[in-house]
Formats: structure tokens, sequence, C-alpha cells
């Protein structure tokens, strides 16, 4: 926080300067700068501090937009990592380079409460084992370099070609629709989009004889003409304690299957990813939304583009709320479904009280 207010005039005002320095290049760090109180609205400028400086006390100038501020406030400055901060200068003209945004891209979606999730847990040094969530069978089947193995958590020291499988998921009558994949993967930037990296999914491999898969090239030969039930996008997430969710839509499947996961990261570096949950996620299925309030839960809401969905099994009053607390909403509802439209990108929050004075709380995102 500064020392005392700043005078931001009238508005005049048009970029923020940050003298800064550390060593190295980190994707993750950025710096951030408020007015008067650090929250989301009073933000007034952002900048990725983690470019390539050598050198902590070597001061170079990063310069970003400010937006427009106008009389006296105090400055807050946010740190996202380590880095020194000498000045901060305030410019009237844009006369500076602006500082480039990273060119990595992180993504971390969750799936739904109603998702199930499978894991690779086991002993040490195991190449097949048992899930402690779902009570199913996983198994290594072919690590193309022979050396994927368990590491209590997770499957490890994987790189491109190895193969996991599940055995004997059921996948009902189309009822999962999404696949998440929590996972690690040291490297900052492995690719960025989902064709450089990913894991590709498939069903009953069972016909593969995998003992002449030996090679990338005798793997792929092997899967020509297959086609995968779901692609999920491997990322980079600077080191291996940093797990990340990406997920994919899954093809209509019913019954039970063994899924089959393909590691298709970079050939290069002996490059890998931990793997430290699968979830299939029913989302959006009306049948895992009814299921869900016919065990009592009473009510569900799901935000889908601008508007968000209530599902109830009675009548009920509802009100949503910003994650602010500023009312959105107050309303009636029959039971069945009820849509509210024009919602801003945001989280929220549905306060539902039914006949009986029972209240249930939901928070919902719209996207």
């Amino acid at each position: 926080k500064s020392n005392e207010e700043i005078d931001f005039g009238n508005g005049e005002f048009q970029q923020l300067v940050a003298y800064i320095g550390h060593d190295g290049e980190r994707y993750t760090e950025y710096m951030e700068f408020y007015i008067d109180e650090v929250k989301p609205e009073n933000m007034v400028a952002r900048t990725w501090t983690g470019i390539n400086i050598q050198e902590w006390n070597s001061f170079t100038p990063v310069a970003t937009t400010l937006k427009e501020v106008t009389g006296s406030h105090y400055l807050y400055i946010k740190w996202g990592d380590a880095t020194n901060l000498q000045k901060i200068e305030l410019v009237k003209d844009s006369v500076w380079f602006e500082n480039p945004d990273c060119g990595v891209v992180y993504e971390d979606v969750q799936p739904s409460e109603n998702a199930v999730m499978f894991t690779t847990t086991g002993e040490n040094g195991a190449t097949e084992g048992t899930d402690i969530n779902q009570g199913i069978q996983w198994e290594v089947i072919k690590p193309i370099s022979g050396d994927a193995r368990c590491e209590g958590s997770n499957i490890g020291y994987t790189k491109a070609g190895v193969v996991v499988a599940y055995k004997g998921i059921d996948f009902k009558d189309n009822y999962y629709k999404k696949v998440f994949i929590n996972a690690s993967c040291e490297p900052s930037y492995i690719g960025s989009t989902i064709e450089d990296a990913n894991f590709t999914l498939y069903t009953d491999l069972n016909d593969i004889d995998w003992g002449n898969v030996t090679n990338l090239e005798e793997l792929n030969a092997a899967l020509e003409g297959r086609e995968p039930v779901a692609v999920v996008r491997a990322q980079g997430t600077g080191n291996w304690s940093n797990k990340l969710t990406t997920a994919g839509d899954l093809d209509d499947l019913s019954g039970i299957h063994d899924l089959y996961v393909v590691y298709n990261l970079p050939d290069r570096d002996n490059i890998g990813a931990n793997i430290y949950g699968l979830y299939l996620d029913p989302g959006e299925n009306p049948q895992s939304i009814k299921e869900n309030i016919l065990q009592g839960n009473g009510i569900e809401v799901r935000g889908h583009g601008n508007r968000a969905t209530i599902y109830t099994d009675t009548d009920t009053h509802v009100t949503v709320y910003s994650v602010n607390g500023t009312t959105i909403t107050n309303m009636n509802v029959k039971g069945g479904v009820t849509l509210i439209d024009n919602l801003n990108s945001g989280i929220y929050i549905l306060k539902a009280t039914d006949k009986n004075g029972k209240t249930t709380t939901k928070k919902f995102i719209v996207q």
C-alpha cells in the first residue's frame, strides 16, 4: 500500500510502469495494481512480471495500460511471485511499448459434483493395481519408456506412448458426457493447443497384441483407423506439485468397457505427465440432474451461456446473489425447470426456500 494517497487527476494517466528485477523466466508470475482495496473491481492494471530478466537488482521497466482513474486514491500492489520492485511511474502519454502477456495459457477447470473419479493408486513401483475410489483394476499396458510405474498416488516416469488401461468401467446408458484429467508436468510449456500435447482415450483395445508394440511408430500403426472416444489437452504446469485439470467431450458410450489412456506428449527430452485423477462427468445430462434431485437434494442449478437453469422438485422461492452480495433476482419458481436469462459472467449464489421453510444454498458459475 502506498504511504499516502496518489492524485490520479482527471484520468489523464495512460500507462503504469513498474521497474522490476528477478532471475530467469516464470510463466505464472504477475503483478496486480489496485486502488483503495484489493478486490477484483478495484484492479486498475495487471502485468506479466515473469519475463526473462537475469539480475535481481538491475531494474527493467515494464509498462502496461492503466484503466481510467480520477481523484486521489491509495495504490495497492499485489505480488504473484518473487520479484524485486524499485519504483512505479504513472505516464500520461502511451510512450512505452506495452509489456507482452505470457504466451503460455494455463487451463484449470473443475468437474461437477456428480462426476466419478478414477485413480491409479497402488504400491510404489507397481504397474497394475486397484483404484481405491471405484474398485476397478488399472494397468500400465505397454510403457514405451519401459519405466512407467506407480508412485503411490499416480503413474510416474511417463513419456510419449505410455498406455494406461482402466478395466471394466460402467458407462451406463450414455450417462457420462465429459472427461476431466487432473495432471501435472514439470515443464511450464509443452504445447499451447490440444494438437500439441494430449491424452487420447480409446475403449476396448483388447485385440491389440501389445507384445509387438515397442515404439511410437508401432503404437501409431496399432491405433490407425481406431476412433478415440475423447481427447483431453495435456499441458505443462511448471512443477510436479502444481496439479491442473483439463477436459474434453466424451462420445456416447453405453455398457461396460475398458478405457485406455494414450499419452500423446512431445517426443523430446523424455517429457512426461502425472495423472492424479480421471473423472467421468455427466455434466448437463438431464438424467444426472433428475437422479440428484430424487436423492433428496431438492434443487439443482447449472450456469451456461449467459443464463442459469434451475431444476426443483417442488414450488420454491429463489434469490440469486452476485459473489459480492448484490441481489440479482428474487422470484417464486414452480416445480420443474426455470430459466434465468441475461446473466453476466461470474460466480453466483442461489438461495432457495421451500414451502416448509427449508433453505438450500447453491453456488454456480456463468462463463
